[in-house]
């Protein structure tokens, strides 16, 4: 293991030009490298990324990353069979809270890895995720098939945030007097597609610049409403919980 650790922090300097990690991702990297089912809780910004692809740098073979638009590929016999021609040494899992049956909109394609590691005897996975609760993180663990997990949590504390709870019979007025009294952009989350659609009316009908947002959409419509709202064009992305993963706004 003393040579693998030589090589991560080679890899670490040579490509990004740290010569750290952060803290939690050393130990997320040496435990998908020592062969470990490893599920690896860590807050958005916290450096997910670097977890997967410092290993697929710094040991023979490749290293394969699903994310919720990739697993929609999941399906196709042409990916199978090129699966199965790879020398694969990791399979990595982003945002794997989307396997869970919490209520996630890219639920059936995640579900489909479960396959794809019949394909890959012998490599371990790497499960990441920013989302989940102790019955989210036992869902992935179940569905991925993990065997010994190494679960491996990082601090969640983010102080750029602050928190409120606000209880009211009127949730409409109180969303607008919040919309139209903070500056800025920002997204608003409910439970049911349908609820996006009407919230983005009930904005839109106060002069708010607002879109809907939900897995049920196409692919192209997702994209284009993701990127008037990074955009600035679009102020309010009234959402399901298929939006936010893996979005950076400026």
């Amino acid at each position: 293991m003393e040579g693998s650790a030589d090589k991560i922090f080679e890899v670490l300097k040579r490509y990004w030009g740290f010569t750290e990690f952060r803290p939690v991702q050393e130990r997320i990297i040496r435990s998908a490298m020592a062969g470990r089912d490893t599920l690896a809780l860590m807050p958005t910004g916290g450096g997910k990324s670097l977890t997967y692809q410092v290993p697929g740098l710094a040991q023979p073979g490749l290293c394969i990353v699903v994310t919720p638009l990739i697993a929609l590929m999941l399906a196709t016999e042409a990916f199978r069979l090129r699966v199965e021609r790879m020398k694969v040494s990791l399979l990595a899992v982003d945002e794997a809270h989307c396997i869970s049956q919490w209520g996630y909109d890219f639920r059936p394609s995640y579900l489909r890895i479960a396959e794809l590691r019949e394909k890959l005897p012998g490599v371990p996975v790497l499960a990441l995720t920013a989302s989940a609760t102790k019955l989210v993180a036992e869902d992935i663990m179940r569905h991925l098939r993990f065997a010994e997990p190494h679960i491996l949590r990082s601090s969640f504390a983010r102080p750029n945030l602050s928190y409120s709870v606000r209880r009211t019979d009127d949730k409409h007025g109180q969303l607008l007097r919040l919309v139209q009294n903070v500056p800025g952009s920002g997204i608003v989350y409910v439970r049911t597609r349908e609820g996006t659609a009407q919230v983005a009316d009930l904005l839109r009908r106060q002069g708010v610049t607002a879109a809907a947002y939900h897995g049920g959409m196409g692919h192209a419509e997702r994209s284009l409403r993701q990127e008037e709202w990074v955009a600035g064009r679009t102020r309010v992305m009234v959402a399901t919980n298929a939006f936010g993963m893996g979005i950076d706004k400026p």
